[in-house]
């Protein structure tokens, strides 16, 4: 995918259109941009026919299941899961979930979004053993507990590292109890019936959350 490139030269329905991979694509006003923590590569994804050749069309039909029904998602802290191979959309289709869920119900409030891909950057963060006692873990915190939408890019892995684990563990746990919506990609082999990689990084506990949450928008590639 190549780089961004921008245009601000039109103006059609009130949105200023920016041009992104050949295709023009409204831009939300300036206030509602920032609340959405999306990477810039994924600023602009989006679930339209055209990346139907590009992605698993059954990734892109549950995350447009999932937007289209966003103000029940959000009434009922619905999750979403897209688990498989590298290269089937999984985060294409989660950042598209957060693009079509403020375009088709963002209003004047507008979807506030964080984004927490689970890296070896994260790791090195936590293991600083003076970042949980910091100002910076507590605002990262609340924002990550406080937004309209998390999502959490590659979640398994956390294995990587014991403290991520019960940071992940901890966070999941408050958007449960608080009914907030959760969309997780996660690179693993699992089928239906076995997931033994989620119980192998956190517990059974954890992963029959994740499974009673999500049921209805998991896909298992």
């Amino acid at each position: 995918m190549s780089d961004l490139t921008t245009k601000y030269e039109t103006m059609q329905g009130g949105l200023i259109r920016e041009v992104w991979e050949g295709r023009e694509v409204p831009i939300p006003p300036k206030w509602v941009r920032d609340r959405n923590q999306l990477p810039k590569r994924y600023r602009f994804a989006v679930l339209a026919p055209e990346t139907a050749g590009e992605y698993d069309p059954t990734v892109l039909e549950v995350a447009r299941r999932y937007a289209v029904a966003w103000p029940q998602v959000k009434a009922k802290g619905l999750w979403a899961i897209f688990t498989g191979d590298s290269g089937r959309g999984k985060t294409h289709a989660a950042a598209a979930i957060a693009n079509e869920a403020q375009r088709l119900h963002g209003g004047t409030e507008g979807v506030s979004v964080e984004w927490l891909p689970v890296t070896c950057r994260l790791q090195e963060l936590f293991d600083h053993r003076h970042f949980h006692r910091g100002e910076e873990y507590g605002a990262m915190r609340r924002r990550l507990l406080g937004c309209d939408l998390l999502i959490v890019d590659d979640l398994l892995y956390a294995g990587q590292s014991a403290a991520v684990q019960e940071f992940l563990f901890g966070l999941y746990d408050d958007r449960y109890q608080k009914q907030k919506p959760i969309v997780t990609t996660m690179n693993a082999d699992l089928t239906p019936e076995d997931w033994s990689a989620v119980d192998n990084v956190f517990n059974a506990a954890f992963r029959r959350r994740l499974q009673e949450t999500a049921k209805g928008f998991t896909i298992v590639l």
